[in-house]
């Protein structure tokens, strides 16, 4: 079985390097990009930035420049954790240049990141061991946590057999913050509520579930190109975690019902669910299509699969978001009252 390797602890002092593996900050976001800086640096940590951090393109650099900067800073001894600006597209066309080999050697640091990153996290953990944390990117570091969140700042500070608890957020913010408009913005402005689901048992107020299992996941427009290549492996590791089983994280950003359905049921027929004892479905604004909502793609996919699917969770683009570490083990509290996931780095 799979022993999951965690990286040292990062406490002020440290040094966090700034790459963009995927997508760079444009000239109109430099502000915004400056203000996450002095957020960093009056929390006591150092900054390095990388080459790849500044474009106006889709991409930061090129997939090779790209590779070979994520590469550096994870073998660079001065740097003890690292995390991009953000997402992006096209973090895939970089996985073939990466010496996953290579990286096993490196000794373990902290890597923060969600949408697009998650094309590197995910197979990442699944291939080296290294747990990695899905959850706020670098341009989002200044917003205040939400009652019952951890900050990502914090986490890092954890070590093997720590454990953190979040509960679920009180309430959500329907829109994203445009920081070309509102650089220093640094609180949310959530005003709709937040309500954790069980699949099939919405209209039953009494309905609970508890599940446990190693946390694997990521972004659902990201992770599901994965199957069918090197990097995509899950039901292998699900196997190497067998005694434990997994809980599998998924967040649809943007795809229609239809698209996410069949990127689901190609996660589902790659094997991805088989060892998997529950299902957590982040909260999404994806749109609906004329035949079938979101919910029911769920249902079409995981309807008779006899674990728990709790959806509407505090996971990915829409804030505030849980932070998950793929590796940890977590159990999660779904009804009567209590949302809540609990991780331990074991």
């Amino acid at each position: 079985s799979m022993n999951i390797i965690y990286p040292k602890a990062v406490k002020p002092g440290a040094t966090i390097g700034i790459t963009a593996p995927s997508s760079g900050i444009a000239s109109d976001l430099e502000k915004r990009l400056q203000f996450c800086i002095e957020r960093i640096r009056s929390a006591g940590f150092r900054i390095k930035e990388g080459r790849c951090l500044r474009s106006e393109g889709i991409v930061s650099a090129s997939s090779a420049e790209r590779a070979n900067e994520l590469m550096e800073m994870l073998s660079d001894p001065s740097i003890d954790a690292i995390v991009p600006p953000w997402g992006g597209e096209l973090l895939i066309n970089a996985l073939s240049k990466l010496d996953f080999d290579l990286l096993k050697t490196f000794p373990p640091k902290w890597i923060v990141g969600y949408s697009d990153m998650s094309t590197f996290l995910l197979p990442y953990t699944i291939q080296t061991g290294i747990a990695t944390i899905h959850g706020s990117n670098f341009m989002e570091t200044p917003f205040s946590c939400a009652d019952g969140h951890w900050h990502w700042l914090d986490l890092i500070g954890l070590s093997r057999n720590d454990s953190f608890l979040q509960r679920s957020a009180v309430h959500y913010q329907r829109v994203g913050t445009r920081y070309q408009d509102f650089p220093y913005v640094a609180e949310l402005n959530c005003t709709e509520p937040v309500n954790w689901k069980i699949l099939g048992r919405e209209s039953d107020t009494k309905a609970s579930v508890v599940v446990s299992g190693r946390l694997i996941g990521g972004c659902l427009e990201c992770v599901s190109m994965l199957p069918g290549t090197p990097y995509g492996g899950i039901a292998e590791f699900g196997s190497q975690c067998a005694t434990d089983g997994l809980l599998i994280y998924l967040e649809n950003c943007e795809e229609k019902a239809t698209s996410a359905c069949r990127m689901l049921h190609h996660l589902r027929l790659a094997g991805w669910f088989e060892f998997a004892n529950g299902v957590l479905i982040g909260r999404t604004q994806a749109p609906d299509t004329a035949n079938l909502s979101q919910r029911e793609a769920l249902v079409d996919v995981f309807g008779d699969l006899d674990i728990p699917i709790i959806y509407d969770m505090d996971i990915g683009h829409v804030s505030p978001q849980l932070l998950l570490v793929n590796g940890a083990m977590a159990t999660v509290k779904c009804g009567g009252g209590k949302n809540l996931i609990e991780q331990t780095l074991v």
